[in-house]
């Protein structure tokens, strides 16, 4: 509210700037802190004056972004209109199940308001289940209002909701909606008569209620919409349902939400159903991908998805829990690369000995030397190695040769040792033993390479 001056009564806000500083305060900060409670009326009742005109089936045109169930992640829809882009610019079309679950339900379903407010041509909101009074009044939408703000504003928020579409077309040959299929859905005039229910218990009946709470049965061998006992409401459609519906609209695919899938996406019955689900670590603790759709002009589709965030507070909760179980057993090196584990430790705490092996063999490609003929930090020339190895020889210190390859050694030693006699790299103060024993190893005296060399 802005005022004009001194004893005049305040000016109502134009709905349209109200709705742009409220995107600009959800999107930097995320949340709705210092807008009145008539403030948030006033973009409730402008939101259900752009959507009453609707009707129950809207069409879309492409290129669009199609969003799955969100239930409250603002964090995570922000991330994702990072990535795929916001409106004006591009198109969007959410499937429903905005609110309940998570905790910001408030703020997430306001910033959406706000951009259809905006951009009424740009951002289309269909109704999922979780837009049921009665849902929503069980699963945290109402507690959440009644903590933030008043229960008030949750009742306008439900004539709101009693006014979103129920299903989408892009392009006449994308078929959208929150749930799934019905026995009812006969023909495209079957879509084109139907109406909003616009109280609670029509929520309850005939097209309605399959468009919001139907699900998908992967079983081949089950009956057609069967119903649906994990809900308790609705029914099970299968692919037989599927390719006939398509059939009877002459569409070529159906997008769907309303289903926790951990790709955050799924295609069902030879790619003619896909399941969207673009709600990340799902309430924290599902450790599911969430993913949207990006469909082009020419109705080319591309998934755009992203990974869970790791919950913080749960790594440095972990990480304690691992600190306190090596504490307990004394173990000072709690480095993984480290094997020195012995064995009355690992009594103590038995899972520890999965992570740390009792011993540790080398690979098989790495050869383990004799203690006596490992190397030295001391360096050699070509010409004491060649010395070295003719004392050693003489010395009878190389054993395990061949009898051709002893002479062979013996006269590549003659050859080699006559122009080195009078260095100083003969080592005469030493021993060939003491003399050997800080050296390499080595089997062959001909793998040196010494006969061509001067």
């Amino acid at each position: 509210m802005t005022t004009l001056s001194v004893g005049e009564a305040p000016v109502q806000e134009e709905a349209s700037d109200l709705a742009r500083r409220m995107i600009h305060r959800i999107m930097r900060f995320g949340t709705v802190d210092g807008f009145s409670d008539d403030q948030i009326c006033q973009i409730l009742r402008a939101a259900k004056t752009v959507l009453a005109p609707l009707p129950a089936l809207i069409p879309i045109s492409s290129p669009v972004v199609v969003f799955g169930d969100l239930h409250g992640q603002l964090g995570d829809l922000l991330r994702f209109l990072k990535v795929v882009g916001k409106p004006p610019k591009y198109q969007l079309l959410f499937l429903g199940d905005y609110v309940d679950r998570c905790k910001k339900s408030l703020e997430l379903m306001l910033l959406l308001f706000c951009m259809m407010l905006r951009y009424p041509n740009r951002v289309h909101l269909l109704r999922g289940n979780h837009e049921v009074q009665k849902v929503n009044r069980i699963y945290g939408f109402y507690e959440e209002l009644r903590r933030k703000r008043n229960s008030a504003i949750w009742t306008l928020f439900q004539e709101v909701f009693a006014e979103f579409p129920l299903c989408a077309m892009i392009q006449g040959k994308i078929l959208c909606m929150h749930g799934g299929l019905s026995e009812l859905l006969k023909n495209h005039n079957s879509l084109e008569v139907l109406t909003k229910p616009k109280k609670p218990i029509e929520c309850d009946t005939g097209l309605a209620v399959d468009l919001m709470w139907s699900d998908a049965n992967r079983d081949t061998s089950a009956p057609s919409f069967k119903f649906n006992a994990s809900r308790g409401v609705s029914v099970l459609f299968t692919k037989a349902d599927v390719e006939k519906v398509c059939e009877e609209l002459n569409v070529d695919m159906i997008i769907r939400a309303h289903e926790l899938v951990p790709d955050g996406h799924e295609f069902l019955f030879e790619n003619r159903l896909l399941t969207l689900f673009s709600a990340p670590n799902y309430c924290g603790k599902e450790n599911n991908c969430g993913s949207v759709l990006k469909i082009s002009k020419s109705l080319k589709m591309y998934i755009v998805s992203l990974k869970p965030k790791r919950n913080q507070a749960a790594l440095k909760e972990e990480r304690a829990k691992i600190l306190t179980d090596l504490n307990a057993v004394n173990f000072k090196n709690p480095d993984p690369c480290c094997r020195r584990v012995k064995r009355r430790t690992l009594e103590k705490v038995p899972e520890l000995a999965i992570d740390f092996q009792m011993s540790f063999t080398p690979p098989a490609h790495v050869v383990q030397q004799p203690k006596a003929y490992r190397k030295t930090s001391e360096s050699y020339s070509l010409s004491q190695v060649k010395n070295l190895i003719t004392e050693a020889t003489k010395a009878n210190i190389i054993s395990g040769s061949t009898s051709s390859d002893s002479k062979e050694s013996s006269s590549t030693n003659s050859a080699e040792t006559s122009p080195n006699s009078g260095s100083s790299s003969t080592q005469e103060g030493k021993t060939p033993a003491s003399v050997v024993m800080k050296k390499v190893s080595f089997e062959k005296v001909d793998e040196l390479n010494l006969k061509n060399s001067s």
